[in-house]
């Protein structure tokens, strides 16, 4: 081979190397102006101090839905006929009235072989209120808790929480399903939050009241550090599969984030920080 051949070839992959780099999502978040050098500098310092946690969303994160859970609730419940009534209540709004939909053919895609889609069913817990139907209040807040643990996300929070470093709830879902949840989990001898620490509240971490703050927005970040960082001496590892909602945090400051893909890539991003 001569001189030529070898450039040519060398050009190639190092052309083929910088298109793979550039294709690769980015799933950690710094600070502006923060390199990953010193963030791993501050991490290793506040692990030192005791001053470092990680905020773990749950829904797509933790948990994820799981169709044939969603299919055997529906069946067996005396309430599945009202499903379709309750979708013409006046006070439903149109995403209120989606969600619904997609929860009911979340459901049924099993018998397609199809993974059910996450729905944030807050949407549309608070219009049912108003009308006083309690059944079908709790059914679809079954329908919502019908998720299945992610085994290896609840490897390493385990292997966190062992190794002395705080785990905390920072999620969307609403306080009265999230109370229900654990409930669920607990009979099911699910004991992922476990290993979360609880605050002065008996809760594992922040939650959102009906009609309450929710992530992306600022103040949800802003309450959080009131709660978790009163002396504003912590840092946190804030991990979310929605990338506004990591982008939203980390522009709130004493937050460094990971956008969630898979346990694999999460573990891989807690070694990169020095985290693991």
């Amino acid at each position: 081979m001569n001189l030529r051949s070898m450039r040519t070839i060398s050009a190639i992959i190092l052309f083929s190397t910088i298109l793979t780099n550039a294709q690769e999502k980015i799933t950690i978040l710094l600070p502006q102006q923060t390199t990953l050098t010193q963030a791993k500098q501050l991490i290793a310092e506040k692990k030192q101090q005791h001053l470092i946690e990680l905020a773990f969303d749950i829904h797509d994160v933790i948990l994820h839905p799981k169709a044939q859970k969603q299919l055997s609730t529906l069946v067996r419940s005396p309430q599945k006929y009202q499903l379709l009534k309750f979708i013409t209540n006046p006070y439903l709004t149109a995403h209120a009235v989606k969600s619904l939909l997609t929860l009911i053919g979340g459901a049924f895609n099993s018998v397609l072989d199809k993974p059910a889609p996450a729905v944030k069913i807050e949407t549309f817990l608070e219009p049912l209120k108003n009308h006083n139907d309690l059944q079908l209040h709790n059914l679809l807040i079954e329908l919502a808790n019908s998720l299945e643990v992610d085994r290896d996300v609840e490897a390493i929070i385990k292997h966190t929480a062992q190794s002395g470093i705080p785990i905390r709830v920072a999620s969307n879902i609403n306080e009265t399903v999230f109370f229900q949840l654990k409930q669920k989990l607990k009979a099911e001898k699910i004991t992922v939050f476990s290993w979360f620490s609880k605050d002065t509240h008996n809760c594992e971490g922040k939650v959102v009241k009906m009609r309450g703050i929710c992530k992306p927005q600022h103040e949800y970040f802003e309450e959080y550090l009131a709660a978790y960082n009163p002396h504003n001496n912590k840092l946190f590892i804030f991990i979310d599969d929605r990338k506004e909602n990591v982008q939203a945090a980390v522009q709130s400051g004493s937050f460094i984030g990971i956008i969630f893909n898979s346990a694999e890539q999460l573990k891989k991003d807690l070694h990169t920080l020095g985290v693991l």
